[in-house]
């Protein structure tokens, strides 16, 4: 997959970015995956049982997005400079097909400048096509006190279900339709 980002004013913002799926269990790749979501951690963005202090990438990508979800993550790239502004991941939900799991990252600097919001509607808008599948639901959950990725799902158009239990912590869960947890 290599797509113009669905929403993105190239021509107003001064360049473009190309949505890119990118092989996560490559070392390389994995371990920039891994240290952005360290980072997200403790700037207390989000929770994850992972604790990759850099070594072995491809043994903890193998516990951030463990094969049987089936992930596929999609880089946001800088056109034409390439650099990487950031990436989302997309997973099947275990126990229901019909559901799919979105992750957003993205790097300290694009932050509060609309990037999120495109990425997240592209994948809302492509899920069938970057699943290889239909997908009924897609889904993301993000810690309460995370307010910019509140504001982010809310802002491209996703239904807050409101707040369940997930390993000890609690997550609040938004959805591309109503959906019971």
């Amino acid at each position: 997959y290599d797509e113009a980002l669905d929403g993105w004013d190239a021509a107003a913002r001064g360049f473009g970015v190309q949505v890119r799926q990118i092989d996560h269990r490559a070392p390389a790749t994995a371990d920039v995956i891994l240290r952005d979501v360290m980072a997200g951690q403790e700037a207390g963005m989000f929770a994850t049982a992972v604790r990759y202090k850099g070594t072995r990438p491809e043994m903890w990508i193998k516990h951030l997005a463990p094969d049987v979800l089936e992930p596929r993550f999609f880089g946001l790239f800088a056109k034409p400079s390439g650099d990487l502004l950031g990436w989302f991941s997309l997973t099947f939900s275990l126990g229901n097909r019909s559901l799919a799991s979105l992750g957003l990252v993205l790097k300290a600097d694009w932050a509060g400048k609309g990037l999120g919001v495109a990425a997240v509607r592209h994948a809302v808008t492509r899920k069938d096509v970057l699943l290889a599948r239909p997908v009924p639901v897609l889904a993301a959950a993000t810690l309460p006190s995370n307010d910019a990725m509140i504001h982010v799902l809310q802002k491209a158009g996703l239904i807050d279900c409101g707040e369940v239990p997930d390993g000890g912590v609690f997550k609040r869960m938004f959805a591309t339709s109503s959906v019971k947890w």
